[in-house]
This record gives structure tokens, C-alpha cells and sequence, in this order.
């Protein structure tokens, strides 16, 4: 099952996406599926199409796990 996060970036805009499992402590990597933005737009930085990346570890300061119902209200205040 997968869980979704926000990752706290060194220097850059939090990245909301899902993760299949809890990392481990050997880990260099976090694997992040469907990697977006907080507003739910996609990012500028990767290819049309990306549906996973791998983020290395020293790139991040902080990771929030979130419960299914809150990924809602996360994304939910896109200013039109």
C-alpha cells in the first residue's frame, strides 16, 4: 500500500507524493512515485511522463507521512 508524504526539500518547494514502504536506515535514496508540487501541478524540472524518482537523501531536511484522508486538504487550495 502506498503512503503518502511531503518532503521537505534543502533549499526548495516541499514535494507531495507517495512512497510504497517505509525507508530504510541503509537507504541512499527515497524512491517517490507521482512526485508534484503542494498545489498538485507538476514539476518544472522533470520530463513530461515521470512517474517516479529517486531523492537523494542529503537533498532532504525533513519527511511527513500523512494519513489518506489529509491529501485532500493539502492539495485542496488551488488559486484559480
Amino acid at each position: 500500500m502506498q503512503q503518502s508524504v511531503i518532503l521537505h526539500m534543502l533549499d526548495e518547494e516541499q514535494i507531495i507524493g507517495e512512497v510504497d514502504a517505509l525507508p530504510n536506515t541503509a537507504d541512499q535514496f527515497m524512491i517517490l512515485s507521482h512526485p508534484r508540487r503542494r498545489d498538485g501541478i507538476r514539476l518544472d524540472y522533470l520530463q513530461e511522463g515521470v512517474t517516479a524518482v529517486l531523492i537523494p537523501w542529503h537533498r532532504i531536511q525533513f519527511v511527513e507521512f500523512l494519513p489518506e484522508a489529509d491529501i485532500e486538504n493539502v492539495i485542496g487550495f488551488v488559486r484559480e
